[in-house]
């Protein structure tokens, strides 16, 4: 039996699919409201792990 473990980094583009915006939107986030990225050269990764509490608290906020 074998087990497939979920990505520990997700592309933009997953990450657009899973909030259901746009890739504008997204960068607009990124750069000015703080979403948590990793960057590696080019590629910009997100850890699913920290967009959850950041989604959270930005709803506390009432953003």
């Amino acid at each position: 039996m074998q087990h497939t473990l979920p990505p520990l980094l997700i592309t933009v583009e997953e990450t657009m699919q899973q909030l259901r915006i746009g890739r504008s939107k997204l960068y607009s986030l990124i750069k000015s409201e703080g979403l948590p990225v990793h960057k590696f050269g080019r590629r910009t990764l997100v850890d699913p792990e920290e967009l959850r509490p950041w989604l959270l608290n930005r709803r506390q906020q009432g953003k």
